[in-house]
């Protein structure tokens, strides 16, 4: 308890960090009462350290034409850019975690047909993602360049294999880039899981199909999969609109008293 309130108080982490660091703790609290039977009620009291409530963030994605307007900042006529452009239409085609990405190698593409990539996601569990002809046709342009026998299927300037924090920066470049020319994206910080987000949204937005959607991103619950789902504000906005009627509806004509039953009344 000394420890997670030095983390809050001192360190002024967020809830979510205080609640990793206390999950790691119960879950080696664990191991030690199965390994050492003799420590289990000393154990079992940590493990009733309760978790704290914080607030949910808002899940950021990108429209669609925002995440094309960054691809096509990748300056194709380079070897570095004809690199960028394959890196981002794979993770915007699969929504790959960057570490997933990094971890590529030339084995895991599979050119069909149909074409796919296999990715070991978390879990070390396997999935395969079909992928778009112009996704196939910029990683053949940059492969065909490749003259190393490195597995790896994206490699940094170096010659190395392409790091998350490799990721990261092209990223935030060529955001920054395409922000001149749509100033809405200057508005937002865009990480390598925001493409992620974006193609969940996308997805969901062009099928519905939940169960499908889950198998792509490589999620374990559905419940997962139902974030984007609410996140989806074009949506949510239909959805209002949909109903708008029924609970604001236009404003009623005033009454007027017919001709014959006025005469009516004055020959009373």
């Amino acid at each position: 308890m000394a420890f997670v309130h030095h983390l809050e108080e001192k360190r002024n982490v967020s809830v979510r960090t205080r609640n990793h660091r206390l999950s790691a703790i119960r879950s080696f609290c664990h191991y030690v009462a199965y390994a050492n039977p003799l420590t289990a009620a000393a154990c079992r009291r940590v493990m009733l350290i309760p978790k704290k409530k914080g607030h949910e963030p808002l899940i950021e994605y990108l429209e669609t034409e925002e995440m094309e307007a960054i691809i096509a900042t990748a300056d194709i006529s380079t070897v570095q850019g004809r690199r960028n452009h394959a890196l981002l239409l794979l993770m915007f085609n699969t929504g790959c975690r960057v570490s997933e990405v990094t971890s590529l190698t030339r084995e895991q593409l599979n050119e069909g047909p149909p074409p796919h990539v296999r990715i070991l996601g978390k879990g070390r569990k396997w999935r395969a993602i079909p992928l778009w002809d112009r996704t196939i046709q910029a990683i053949d342009v940059m492969m065909r360049e490749r003259e190393d026998d490195m597995p790896s299927l994206f490699l940094g300037q170096r010659g190395a294999p392409l790091t998350r924090s490799g990721v990261r920066h092209l990223l935030a470049r060529h955001c920054q880039e395409a922000s001149a020319s749509m100033q809405a994206l200057a508005q937002k910080h865009v990480t390598p899981h925001t493409i992620r987000h974006t193609t969940a949204v996308a997805l969901l937005r062009a099928t519905g199909d939940l169960d499908g959607v889950s198998k792509i991103l490589g999620h374990a619950s559905l419940n997962t999969t139902r974030l984007y789902t609410a996140a989806d504000r074009s949506r949510l906005a239909e959805t209002l609109n949909s109903i708008s009627a029924a609970f604001a509806p236009g404003r009623p004509s005033e009454w007027k008293p017919d001709a014959n039953l006025l005469t009516w009344l004055e020959s009373l």
